[in-house]
């Protein structure tokens, strides 16, 4: 009887396990503040309200962190392109961009760039998704300002197909 209880049990957990990884989304929280005074992205992953990972990355430290490994493939490049192009969803947008250059045509041509990535993110999202960016172009003097807040998810079950097709191209 004891052991017909355990193995129900055990049915139980591992049902509960493979709809947590059907439909559980990771979570991605990006905040950034850039200025003339500091350049800071802040970043947090969660899974269902679990913080797994956080990261405040400050862009105009001079310290240069050479113990990371980054040498990416194009293989994988490519892969992970193709993942956040077909897999990640954005959930939330919002930016306020200011952005000048010292040539008025420079500024015209970084605005348009800018304005037309915003576009693109904005045609492939779904109904749901709130994307509020405001992109101003300063033709009078050299200046960078954005502030924003960036949600993007996908799903958990899709990473670990991502994992395999690296682990069977015998890639880490």
């Amino acid at each position: 009887m004891i052991v017909l209880t355990l193995a129900i049990l055990l049915l139980l957990i591992l049902l509960v396990a493979i709809l947590i990884i059907s439909f559980a989304r990771f979570y991605c929280w990006l905040n950034w503040n850039i200025n003339k005074d500091s350049q800071q992205v802040e970043m947090t992953i969660r899974v269902i309200g679990f913080k797994i990972y956080q990261n405040s990355i400050h862009l105009l430290d001079d310290k240069e962190d050479t113990s990371s490994d980054s040498n990416l493939s194009k293989k994988n490049i490519k892969l992970l392109m193709h993942f956040f192009m077909n897999e990640v969803r954005t959930e939330k947008l919002q930016a306020d961009i200011v952005i000048g250059a010292e040539e008025p045509d420079v500024t015209a041509i970084w605005y348009g760039i800018i304005q037309s990535i915003v576009e693109i993110i904005k045609s492939r999202q779904s109904n749901n998704a709130t994307i509020d960016c405001q992109v101003a172009a300063n033709f009078e003097e050299n200046i960078l300002e954005a502030n924003g807040v960036c949600i993007f998810s996908w799903k958990l079950r899709k990473t670990i197909h991502v994992f395999k097709q690296w682990k069977k191209k015998g890639e880490k």
